[in-house]
């Protein structure tokens, strides 16, 4: 389940081979549990991007090649809490955050939310 736990899932999206399974929490508070937002399945999208957002709407973090471990190894391909270049590098607050997830495959963007607690 890499890292994620099997409860906590409220997205599914289904390809003949694989479901995608969007966690809506995770907890990066390097105890080597559920540190990073992992997309059960993502790998099946090679080219998906995500969006984060904090509760006013601003972006906080994206990364395109999501959960591509070939192109940024099996840690950086994952969201691990910290804000992104927009406002400097640094540990996001326990909050909700908004996502969208492009699977960038003809399909409309996967919009949920994820609970970062530490």
């Amino acid at each position: 389940n890499n890292g994620n736990p099997t409860t906590g899932l409220d997205n599914k999206i289904s390809t003949s081979d694989c479901e995608l399974l969007i966690p809506n929490i995770f907890t990066p508070n390097d105890d080597g549990i559920q540190d990073y937002f992992r997309i059960q399945c993502i790998e099946e999208y090679p080219n998906a991007k995500i969006e984060i957002y904090n509760r006013w709407g601003n972006l906080v973090y994206e990364l395109e090649n999501y959960g591509n471990v070939e192109v940024w190894g099996n840690t950086d391909a994952w969201w691990d809490g910290n804000s992104g270049n927009q406002q400097g590098k640094k540990k996001l607050p326990s909050a909700t955050y908004f996502y969208a997830l492009f699977l960038n495959n003809g399909s409309a963007p996967q919009n949920g939310f994820v609970f970062l607690s530490k």
